[in-house]
Protein backbone atom coordinates (compact mmCIF):
# COMPACT_ATOMS: atom_id res chain seq x y z
CA UNK A 1 0.00 0.00 0.00
CA UNK A 2 1.37 3.33 -0.66
CA UNK A 3 0.68 6.38 1.29
CA UNK A 4 0.47 9.96 -0.63
CA UNK A 5 -0.39 12.95 1.10
CA UNK A 6 -1.86 14.94 -1.51
CA UNK A 7 -5.00 12.45 -1.68
CA UNK A 8 -5.66 12.48 2.13
CA UNK A 9 -8.41 14.93 3.01
CA UNK A 10 -5.40 17.08 4.52
CA UNK A 11 -3.43 17.03 1.60
CA UNK A 12 -6.77 18.53 -0.33
CA UNK A 13 -7.25 20.99 1.85
CA UNK A 14 -3.59 22.08 2.15
CA UNK A 15 -4.36 22.45 -2.23
CA UNK A 16 -7.11 24.22 -1.52
CA UNK A 17 -5.70 26.62 0.82
CA UNK A 18 -3.14 27.23 -1.92
CA UNK A 19 -5.21 28.16 -4.57
CA UNK A 20 -7.51 30.32 -2.64
CA UNK A 21 -3.90 32.37 -0.97
CA UNK A 22 -2.67 32.77 -4.08
CA UNK A 23 -6.25 34.50 -5.56
CA UNK A 24 -6.16 36.85 -2.77
CA UNK A 25 -2.12 37.90 -3.21
CA UNK A 26 -2.01 40.79 -5.13
CA UNK A 27 1.01 42.20 -6.82
CA UNK A 28 0.84 46.04 -7.98
CA UNK A 29 2.10 46.98 -11.40
CA UNK A 30 4.73 49.29 -10.68
CA UNK A 31 6.58 45.69 -9.27
CA UNK A 32 5.93 43.75 -12.45
CA UNK A 33 7.68 43.50 -15.63
CA UNK A 34 5.49 45.60 -18.32
CA UNK A 35 4.14 42.28 -20.07
CA UNK A 36 2.73 41.08 -16.83
CA UNK A 37 1.18 44.77 -15.75
CA UNK A 38 -2.99 44.69 -15.64
CA UNK A 39 -3.97 48.17 -16.71
CA UNK A 40 -7.39 47.93 -16.25
CA UNK A 41 -7.15 46.77 -12.19
CA UNK A 42 -3.75 47.92 -11.53
CA UNK A 43 -2.72 44.67 -9.85
CA UNK A 44 -2.32 41.38 -10.56
CA UNK A 45 -3.14 38.60 -8.52
CA UNK A 46 -0.27 35.68 -7.80
CA UNK A 47 -3.05 32.80 -9.89
CA UNK A 48 -3.06 35.32 -12.71
CA UNK A 49 0.86 35.65 -12.93
CA UNK A 50 1.37 31.60 -12.58
CA UNK A 51 -1.18 31.27 -15.19
CA UNK A 52 0.72 33.60 -17.07
CA UNK A 53 4.15 32.18 -16.88
CA UNK A 54 2.91 28.62 -16.76
CA UNK A 55 3.44 27.57 -20.98
CA UNK A 56 0.05 26.77 -22.26
CA UNK A 57 0.58 23.30 -23.65
CA UNK A 58 1.12 22.21 -19.88
CA UNK A 59 -2.09 23.23 -18.75
CA UNK A 60 -4.75 21.10 -18.34
CA UNK A 61 -8.40 21.93 -18.39
CA UNK A 62 -11.20 20.81 -15.54
CA UNK A 63 -12.28 18.50 -17.41
CA UNK A 64 -9.32 17.01 -18.30
CA UNK A 65 -8.71 16.77 -14.95
CA UNK A 66 -11.74 15.32 -14.07
CA UNK A 67 -11.41 12.52 -16.37
CA UNK A 68 -7.80 11.65 -15.41
CA UNK A 69 -9.10 11.57 -11.73
CA UNK A 70 -11.98 9.33 -12.94
CA UNK A 71 -10.05 6.91 -14.48
CA UNK A 72 -7.56 6.77 -11.26
CA UNK A 73 -10.78 6.12 -9.11
CA UNK A 74 -11.77 3.27 -11.48
CA UNK A 75 -8.89 1.85 -11.90
CA UNK A 76 -8.07 1.76 -8.07
CA UNK A 77 -11.78 0.70 -7.89
CA UNK A 78 -11.09 -2.63 -10.00
CA UNK A 79 -8.10 -3.33 -8.11
CA UNK A 80 -10.21 -3.63 -5.04
CA UNK A 81 -12.69 -5.58 -6.24
CA UNK A 82 -10.24 -8.06 -7.55
CA UNK A 83 -8.80 -8.56 -4.45
CA UNK A 84 -11.53 -8.87 -1.98
CA UNK A 85 -14.84 -7.88 -4.12
CA UNK A 86 -15.54 -4.98 -2.29
CA UNK A 87 -15.11 -1.35 -3.00
CA UNK A 88 -14.29 1.49 -0.91
CA UNK A 89 -15.09 4.51 -2.38
CA UNK A 90 -13.59 7.93 -2.26
CA UNK A 91 -15.27 11.14 -1.34
CA UNK A 92 -14.07 14.43 -2.26
CA UNK A 93 -15.60 16.19 0.61
CA UNK A 94 -15.36 19.93 -0.90
CA UNK A 95 -16.94 19.01 -4.18
CA UNK A 96 -19.46 17.05 -2.10
CA UNK A 97 -20.36 19.96 -0.10
CA UNK A 98 -20.52 22.38 -2.79
CA UNK A 99 -23.01 19.80 -4.66
CA UNK A 100 -25.19 19.28 -1.74
CA UNK A 101 -25.15 23.46 -1.19
CA UNK A 102 -26.41 24.47 -4.71
CA UNK A 103 -29.26 21.00 -4.37
CA UNK A 104 -30.38 22.76 -1.52
CA UNK A 105 -30.28 25.99 -2.60
CA UNK A 106 -32.15 25.16 -5.71
CA UNK A 107 -34.43 23.18 -3.79
CA UNK A 108 -35.03 26.30 -1.84
CA UNK A 109 -36.25 28.13 -5.32
CA UNK A 110 -38.12 25.64 -6.50
CA UNK A 111 -40.15 25.51 -3.54
CA UNK A 112 -39.41 21.74 -2.10
CA UNK A 113 -37.87 22.89 1.32
CA UNK A 114 -38.96 25.57 3.36
CA UNK A 115 -35.80 28.48 4.25
CA UNK A 116 -35.17 28.17 8.23
CA UNK A 117 -33.70 30.80 10.24
CA UNK A 118 -31.53 30.53 13.05
CA UNK A 119 -32.15 33.20 15.93
CA UNK A 120 -30.39 33.06 18.90
CA UNK A 121 -30.74 28.82 20.47
CA UNK A 122 -34.08 28.34 18.95
CA UNK A 123 -34.13 27.59 15.27
CA UNK A 124 -37.98 28.35 13.63
CA UNK A 125 -39.04 28.77 9.75
CA UNK A 126 -38.83 31.89 8.05
CA UNK A 127 -41.59 34.48 8.92
CA UNK A 128 -43.66 33.40 5.46
CA UNK A 129 -43.55 29.69 6.90
CA UNK A 130 -46.02 30.75 9.88
CA UNK A 131 -47.98 32.85 7.41
CA UNK A 132 -49.45 30.04 5.47
CA UNK A 133 -52.22 27.86 7.04
CA UNK A 134 -51.72 27.36 10.54
CA UNK A 135 -54.15 24.80 11.50
CA UNK A 136 -51.86 22.11 9.41
CA UNK A 137 -48.75 23.27 11.29
CA UNK A 138 -49.69 22.32 14.74
CA UNK A 139 -49.95 26.03 16.12
CA UNK A 140 -53.13 25.34 18.60
CA UNK A 141 -55.92 22.97 17.89
CA UNK A 142 -56.20 21.76 14.40
CA UNK A 143 -59.38 22.70 12.17
CA UNK A 144 -61.55 19.35 11.03
CA UNK A 145 -60.35 17.01 13.94
CA UNK A 146 -62.76 16.43 17.37
CA UNK A 147 -60.66 16.36 20.85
Amino acid sequence: MSYKFEETIGGKLLEQLKRDLMEAIEVPNHLLPEEYQNNRDGVRTLAELDAMSTPKGDVLSEHQIEKAEKARRVEKYRQQWEENETIEYDVDEYKLHRHEMAFVKCAERAGWLERFETTGREERPSRSFWQQDNSVRGRGRNKGFKS
